[in-house]
């Protein structure tokens, strides 16, 4: 098994590019759901925009799918 990569600094870096604010922004007003915690419709559509999140991150680091990336269960 290969070694994991840490990808956290966004979490604490200070202050954030304008186009983090606005995404965030937009998630809250357009989807409003927490990703993995329902089958609703509202829940799925989080679940997507993860995913679609993910997805770039696997070219970065060389990952064959977006599903062998994972974020642990304090990841905000």
């Amino acid at each position: 098994m290969a070694s994991p990569i840490y990808l956290d600094n966004a979490a604490t870096s200070y202050p954030k590019p304008e186009a983090v604010y606005q995404a965030v922004y937009d998630y809250m007003r357009l989807v409003g759901a927490s990703a993995g915690r329902g089958s609703y419709q509202r829940a799925l559509e989080a679940d997507e925009v993860v995913y679609q999140a993910i997805r770039p991150s696997t070219r970065l680091i060389v990952v064959n799918h977006a599903s062998n990336v994972t974020g642990t269960s304090l990841r905000t």
